[in-house]
């Protein structure tokens, strides 16, 4: 880890020197990897956020992207997949359980974990015109610990099932992991997010994550998340929920 450092920007430079910056924030965050002059995009925001998304992209100087990862196939995530990958000819990568989703443009089961999010989550089943996104298709179909090296950048992606059931991480160089909704960082010390569709599944995400040697973890909303913070919510969870592993 030796070498780390975060800039005021919100951006990250790992020990060798690839950059994880956060382009926008909001509804969805977005995540930039660049390093050995490849750039990859982490997830899209919503529709609304579509034109704050290209200005970030053009203020930073980026003619070329050549990735986008999606964490999770929920309309925040990948509203604007679409017309990112006919704007810059990318490959899209998602969870290869996940590809038979995108023929019928579904999102990921929405599932709340207290009574106001388990009514948002009910509008969405009733009203699925809100969580709607255009079509597209994935050029990628990533496994488990499939490896970055593949792309030109050093690091792999992890299933972390539970927000989704086919919710992935990005693990950068075992130093800084993006990982969408698995954790939550809205507010301080509280990283459990509001959506689950599996509880049990999602701590046995955390566990996983914090077996990596990671020290900063960049959740899809929020700020970032600490080491020592994930650990003591991970213990404290796991207590409360009598879990045993």
């Amino acid at each position: 880890m030796a070498g780390f450092k975060k800039s005021l920007n919100k951006e990250y430079v790992t020990s060798t020197g690839t950059v994880v910056k956060r382009l926008i924030s909001g509804r969805c965050n977005v995540y930039l990897i660049s390093g050995n002059s490849v750039n990859i995009i982490i997830d899209t925001s919503t529709k609304r956020n579509y034109k704050d998304l290209l200005q970030a992209i053009d203020a930073n100087g980026i003619s070329r992207i050549d990735y986008l990862i999606i964490t999770h196939l929920h309309f925040d995530h990948i509203a604007n997949a679409a017309e990112l990958k006919k704007r810059y000819g990318l490959k899209i990568l998602i969870n290869k359980n996940a590809e038979s989703l995108l023929s019928d443009n579904l999102n990921e089961k929405i599932a709340g974990t207290n009574i106001f999010t388990s009514f948002i989550s009910f509008l969405t089943r009733t009203f699925k015109s809100l969580i709607s996104y255009s079509s597209f298709e994935a050029d990628i179909l990533v496994e488990n610990n499939f490896l970055l090296d593949n792309l030109g950048i050093n690091g792999m992606i992890l299933f972390t099932p539970g927000h989704t059931p086919h919710s992935i991480s990005i693990i950068i160089e075992n130093e800084v992991a993006i990982v969408g909704d698995t954790l939550f960082g809205v507010f301080k010390d509280k990283i459990f997010p509001p959506y689950a569709e599996d509880v049990t599944e999602l701590i046995k995400s955390w566990k996983a994550l914090l077996k990596t040697d990671v020290k900063l973890f960049l959740p899809g909303h929020g700020l970032e998340i600490s080491r020592d913070t994930f650990e003591k919510e991970f213990i404290k969870k796991r207590e409360s929920l009598g879990l045993r592993f």
